[in-house]
């Protein structure tokens, strides 16, 4: 253990495979550096024994697990807010060293000069990740409507308007026989699509009646609803 385990607070800079650690003894200026693997494990084994008085990161894409996995251990963590911290975002000599110490020295001083963030619980980024599913599922079925309008637009054919949820069963028989090899895969593809949208309307519905009551009143306002839709703008 180091041994000045009291004073230590640490600046870590989250990479998407190692994480670069800054360690800065607050009673002598001592700085050590080193590098950890991100993952749960080695986050784990790196912070078991070490007793920081706190530990800073940068919110990103593995800054909600860290700072969960952390707080399990008993380490007390502070999740900062770049774009709140322009001498984090603005810095002129960004790097993964230079980051991890910035976040150090700012935690020894005040850890508000972070502007700290506080991120959702494991269930509710499930929920959120659950909605962003459904949303790469619309944008994917929309870029495939649209292909096939382009396609058949390139052989003088300009299909009918028509909601992307019924499009494959509205414009079949319009599109010419020569295009159908090349558009019925992605007319398969559009109608699978359309099955798993509905099915995740219907656990977003779930979702917001069970998990989330507070959604009931935004569902009272005429043309509002759980998901966006032809007839309403959705809130999720």
């Amino acid at each position: 253990m180091e041994s000045y385990q009291n004073d230590l607070v640490i600046g870590i800079d989250l990479g998407d495979k190692y994480g670069h650690v800054c360690k800065l003894n607050m009673s002598t200026g001592e700085l050590a550096e080193d590098r950890i693997l991100m993952t749960p494990k080695a986050i784990t084994k790196f912070f078991g024994p070490i007793d920081a008085r706190l530990v800073a990161i940068e919110v990103g894409t593995h800054s909600r697990w860290v700072s969960h996995t952390l707080e399990e251990l008993g380490v007390p963590v502070v999740v900062a807010n770049p774009r709140r911290v322009q001498l984090i975002s603005k810095s002129d000599s960004k790097n993964d060293r230079t980051d991890a110490e910035l976040l150090a020295r700012l935690a020894s001083v005040d850890p508000k000069l972070l502007a700290p963030i506080h991120h959702r619980s494991d269930q509710a980024q499930a929920d959120l990740a659950m909605l962003k599913t459904r949303d790469s599922l619309v944008k994917s079925r929309t870029a495939m409507v649209n292909q096939v309008r382009g396609m058949a637009k390139s052989f003088g054919f300009r299909l009918k308007k028509c909601a992307a949820v019924g499009f494959p069963g509205h414009v079949c028989n319009d599109i010419p026989a020569v295009l159908m090899p090349a558009v019925s895969p992605l007319l398969d593809a559009i109608e699978s699509q359309t099955k798993l949208v509905k099915i995740l309307d219907r656990q977003v519905k779930r979702l917001c009646e069970k998990s989330y009551p507070e959604t009931r009143s935004l569902l009272q306002v005429h043309g509002v609803g759980p998901v966006p839709t032809k007839n309403s703008v959705g809130f999720a």
